[in-house]
């Protein structure tokens, strides 16, 4: 038994893996922040193809949606003369291409690389605090409507969503359905998950968030809007990066567009 040791005990520190107690093994185990960073190894080319794929499927599904829209209409009546018509045209902006933003983040991320959800965000937080997505959802509130106000008193008015999507509930219902229950967590798995998390990786946060956040903002195709995107999209990358989780951004992008979506039908006179 004593050659035997011997052996095991010079074979094991040959490999660099001799083990002496149970508590140097303790010692080895991975910590809690350990089990949240695993590397978010796929590459910018990864990124970019999943974003092209994603702009190039939304065009397509559009121009199908206008194909299968048109014929619903009479002579001389634009999309948001018919509900239904106008229903059709806003599905392809507001659920498939979140259906699509889900679908690439996974198959050029974490499938791609065979890695668990958890390389996207989709994992508890490493610093719960009740509280942050809360004032994370309050902060960006007071800049979307600030925004708005310094907008106004310079004269500068938004492009303002067609009564049509309020008074029409085939309308109403797609974009309640893409903007408040698809959008906060699909858009944070893809844009703070897989963009800011492939990009921090290689860049450091704060670049990463400056440029996930414009390519967040960009992905609204408003102008007026998007200085307010790019502050939301840079706040909820830091709290990606802070918590270890997109949990917190989840529920605060929820909260906005739920609130901004109810104010826009409160004050459309619709109700």
């Amino acid at each position: 038994m004593g050659i035997q040791a011997h052996a095991v005990r010079d074979r094991e520190a040959e490999m660099g893996t001799f083990v002496t107690t149970d508590t140097t093994i303790d010692r080895a185990l991975p910590t809690p922040a350990d089990a949240h960073s695993d590397a978010q190894c796929w590459t910018i080319r990864d990124m970019a193809t999943a974003t092209v794929l994603v702009i190039g499927a939304t065009l397509i599904a559009g121009l199908i949606a206008v194909v299968v829209a048109d014929p619903l209409l009479d002579a001389g009546q634009s999309f948001e003369d018919d509900a239904t018509a106008y229903a059709i045209t806003l599905i392809p902006s507001m659920i498939l291409v979140e259906v699509f933003l889900l679908a690439s983040a996974i198959w050029f991320g974490p499938r791609k690389y065979r890695l668990s959800l958890a390389t996207l965000g989709v994992r508890p937080s490493l610093h719960a605090s009740w509280w942050l997505p809360e004032a994370m959802a309050i902060a960006s509130l007071a800049l979307v409507y600030g925004y708005d106000a310094v907008m106004s008193w310079a004269s500068v008015e938004p492009a303002s969503t067609p009564d049509e999507v309020f008074e029409n509930v085939g309308p109403f219902i797609v974009v309640a359905l893409g903007a408040v229950l698809m959008a906060p967590w699909i858009e944070e798995i893809f844009f703070r998950g897989f963009l800011f998390g492939g990009l921090r990786e290689r860049w450091g946060w704060i670049l990463a968030a400056v440029v996930s956040g414009f390519l967040f903002a960009t992905a609204h195709v408003d102008p007026y809007g998007m200085p307010v995107y790019f502050g939301i999209g840079i706040l909820f990358a830091w709290a990606y990066h802070y918590t270890g989780s997109i949990r917190s951004s989840i529920i605060a992008h929820v909260i906005v567009n739920a609130c901004t979506v109810g104010v826009a039908l409160a004050t459309s006179g619709s109700i």
